[in-house]
C-alpha cells in the first residue's frame, strides 16, 4: 500500500504542472514545468526576432515581454531545442505563479493571450 501511495504522489507531483495551454489564438503553447520553468513553443518562433539586443540573440536568447494579470514584467529566454520552436523561461525570470489568472506573451510585437 505504501508503494502504490509513494508512485500516485509521484505521478501527480510530476504532471501537476506540465499540463500544456494554448493561447486563444492558438498560435503558441506555454507548459509550466515541474520545476516552475516556462516554456514557450510555437512555429512563430522560428521568425527573426524584433526585440531583443543582437548580444542576446547570437546567444539564442530571446526577450518576451510578459503582462501577467496587467503587471507587466520582460522575461529573457534560451532556446531550449534543436528546432528553435521552443524557448525555455526560468521560474525566476516570468511572472506566472498559482495565483495568475490571465497571460500576454510579445512575440515580435504579436500579442498573444493565454487564459490560465
Amino acid at each position: 500500500m505504501k508503494k502504490v501511495i509513494i508512485l500516485m504522489s509521484l505521478i501527480m507531483s510530476s504532471t501537476a504542472f506540465s499540463n500544456e495551454i494554448l493561447s486563444i489564438d492558438k498560435s503558441i503553447s506555454m507548459t509550466i514545468d515541474y520545476e516552475g520553468d516556462m516554456i514557450l513553443k510555437s512555429k512563430i518562433l522560428l521568425e527573426p526576432d524584433v526585440l531583443t539586443d543582437s548580444y542576446f540573440a547570437n546567444l539564442d536568447m530571446r526577450t518576451f515581454p510578459l503582462e501577467c494579470d496587467g503587471k507587466k514584467h520582460e522575461a529573457m529566454g534560451i532556446k531550449s531545442d534543436e528546432a528553435g520552436d521552443s524557448y525555455l523561461i526560468m521560474m525566476s525570470d516570468h511572472c506566472v505563479n498559482e495565483s495568475t489568472k490571465e497571460l500576454k506573451v510579445n512575440v515580435n510585437n504579436l500579442v498573444k493571450e493565454f487564459i490560465l
